[in-house]
């Protein structure tokens, strides 16, 4: 009554409580029964005054009450009349609008906290009406509804984001957040829609971008579930890779597997990158943190459980220091080099190494690789490594230093001795050890003086006792003691006066030891070797008595 009093509805009049039948006339009157009050309520100018009464009513005298509202909804819900057409339903905004068939937006009668959270207050059912009247509204097969996935969908479709069925979506930063508490409450116990159901919808945040993705297309191989635990330096790896990061949902089970060796390198499959377009996209810094992150499993235990394409995908990654000819390589993979013994620095022999193949130094991951592959001719001992090496004829005087460090590694690592040229001598030749003398022996240091040919450099002498060790000779036998007499014939015969260093010579040989004086006469009989004396020996005067006042 009140209602159609304020509408100032034409011949209309309260129903009487006595029987009017049998009044001239009065049949023309229209009563409240429902039938009447509904159709006059679906009237469009009454909907229309209907709507402003309710927003223009006040709080100490309004026209039309919120109780008003729902008696009237009772009162046409109890004579069985439809309430489609009806301006009565009141949603959380505040607005009195229209049921309307179901084909209609929606208006939700359950999780309406949630839903006004997420969305606005104009989605659903007024919170002020009770949840048993809300959830009868929404069995009226009307648009009010309870939430379930098409009316997600709906909803997801029908708000300025317009989120619709797609691999991706570009997003601001401010939706971000939106859709990190959306994953919320589809997480959440009580929500009957869960993310699965939204699987073709772009929904989840790509970690370091602007961009949700869906979840059939997060789960297509080519993105990466990011823990919240991830390590720092896959994260950035993967952002400068392209890589599409999603951050696992709440509750979710999507992404569980744990982050390996083996997950890795099947993503690092799926990109199929080589090894300068993996360098063109991650600074220098940021691959080097990467290896040392993923240094932690590259050993047997761990390959041994790869498959063979992840195995293979772990050879291409370029993990390791190497060097091409002269060229420094920061990162080179595992099936593009051989490995040096462990002993050995690449910057000691950077120089002498052939230019036609790549070298890494070793490490043990590199040693893993190659172990698990069984090839073990990329792992090179001393003894290969040595016979590669280029070893220059001559020095010249800058290379007095690395060259010094090269022969000290040798001089470590290589038993016995060297027949090869390895060892400066005093003019920087290269010669076998075999062809040089040790100066620190008297004997040898004294037949050859000036003879720089048959000395250790000196730059190079402080490794003299290691390199008597690959054959420099320093033993006086007696074959070494007649290079000694040929070498002071030979200076005599060029016309030098050698008489000091043939009197050393001289007087070793009378006192070395009897077997170093074996040597055949005839091969020293035309030697000059014996030092001249000035004046008689001063045994000679015995015989002057023999030869005074001899007979005419």
């Amino acid at each position: 009554r009140t209602v159609f009093t304020e509408l100032q509805v034409p011949n209309y009049v309260p129903r009487p409580y006595f029987d009017t039948s049998f009044l001239k006339d009065w049949g023309s009157l229209r009563f409240d029964v429902a039938n009447e009050v509904s159709r006059i309520l679906r009237d469009s100018d009454n909907v229309a005054a209907l709507k402003k009464l309710w927003l223009t009513r006040t709080t100490t005298d309004p026209a039309l009450s919120f109780k008003e509202i729902l008696s009237i909804i009772d009162y046409l819900l109890k004579e069985g009349e439809s309430l489609e057409g009806l301006p009565l339903l009141l949603r959380g905004d505040g607005q009195l609008v229209e049921f309307q068939s179901s084909g209609h937006r929606k208006t939700f009668a359950s999780h309406r906290g949630d839903l006004a959270r997420l969305f606005d207050t104009s989605v659903i059912v007024n919170l002020d009406i009770s949840d048993a009247t809300a959830q009868d509204l929404a069995k009226l097969n009307l648009n009010v509804v309870v939430l379930d996935p098409q009316g997600m969908r709906d909803l997801l479709a029908d708000q300025s984001r317009g989120v619709t069925p797609a691999d991706t979506k570009i997003v601001d930063t401010t939706e971000i957040e939106w859709h990190k508490r959306l994953l919320k409450f589809l997480a959440s116990p009580a929500c009957p829609v869960k993310l699965e159901d939204m699987a073709d919808l772009p929904l989840l945040p790509a970690f370091g971008r602007e961009l949700v993705v869906s979840l059939n297309h997060a789960q297509g191989g080519k993105l990466w579930w990011r823990s919240p635990s991830e390590h720092r330096s896959l994260t950035t790896t993967l952002l400068q890779l392209g890589v599409i990061e999603v951050d696992i949902p709440p509750g979710g089970t999507q992404g569980d597997e744990a982050v390996d060796l083996a997950r890795i390198l099947r993503l690092f499959g799926e990109l199929n990158l080589s090894t300068a377009q993996i360098l063109e996209k991650v600074t220098t810094t940021d691959w080097d943190a990467f290896i040392q992150y993923i240094n932690f499993w590259i050993q047997v235990p761990y390959i041994k459980k790869l498959s063979h394409a992840e195995f293979q995908t772990l050879a291409t990654l370029p993990l390791f220091r190497g060097i091409h000819g002269a060229k420094q390589l920061p990162f080179v993979s595992a099936n593009q080099v051989l490995m040096l013994p462990g002993s050995v620095r690449l910057d000691v022999i950077s120089r002498y190494l052939p230019s036609g193949t790549m070298f890494a130094e070793h490490s043990p991951q590199l040693a893993a690789i190659f172990q698990w592959d069984q090839n073990t001719d990329r792992q090179l001992s001393f003894g290969n490594l040595l016979n590669r090496l280029r070893i220059p004829s001559q020095l010249t005087q800058d290379e007095d230093e690395s060259f010094s460090e090269l022969l000290e590694l040798i001089t470590v690592y290589h038993a016995g001795q060297y027949n090869n040229p390895i060892i400066p001598d005093g003019d920087r030749v290269v010669r076998r050890p075999s062809e040089l003398f040790d100066h620190r022996v008297d004997v040898f240091s004294t037949a050859f003086e000036g003879s720089q040919d048959l000395f250790v450099h000196p730059n190079f002498r402080h490794l003299a006792d290691r390199l008597v060790n690959l054959g420099v000779q320093q033993e006086v036998t007696s074959q070494r003691l007649l290079q000694c007499l040929r070498a002071i014939d030979r200076d005599v015969q060029r016309g030098e006066e050698p008489v000091r260093r043939a009197t050393r010579l001289w007087d070793y040989i009378n006192t070395a030891p009897p077997e170093t004086r074996q040597i055949p006469f005839d091969t020293i009989r035309r030697l000059c070797f014996l030092p001249r004396q000035s004046q008689r020996h001063p045994s000679d005067s015995d015989f002057d008595t023999y030869a005074r006042n001899l007979p005419n």
